[in-house]
């Protein structure tokens, strides 16, 4: 997971909220990293994965998996799949589907 900071230090509004929905929703323990993104710094692991990504919001989440095959060195290939939007994560990734409640409040968010 890929968070960012605010100016004073914080995290971002929409990054709290998104993980308090982790917790609430079980899935907290699945995500193996939080990583803050340093928006003044290019050099900065977080904000490297977004230009890779070319993500321009946060929070986002690099979901790693292995695809079966192996290369030169005999290593598995994983390939990642981002998700900027957390109810497709949830649906895509851990099968799990948002609730009536939880549409509603994404769209409310997205206003802001």
């Amino acid at each position: 997971m890929v968070m960012k900071r605010t100016p004073d230090g914080t995290q971002c509004r929409k990054c709290n909220d998104i993980e308090a929905r982790l917790e609430r929703d079980g899935l907290m323990e699945h995500i193996d990293q939080q990583i803050y993104m340093d928006l003044d710094d290019p050099s900065d692991f977080g904000t490297q994965l977004a230009t890779k990504h070319d993500v321009k919001v946060a929070p986002f989440f690099v979901v790693q998996h292995a695809n079966g095959e192996v290369d030169e060195v005999g290593d598995a290939v994983v390939d990642e799949d981002v998700y900027t939007v957390y109810l497709k994560m949830k649906k895509q990734v851990f099968g799990k589907r948002a609730s009536k409640d939880e549409e509603t409040v994404d769209v409310a968010l997205s206003i802001f």
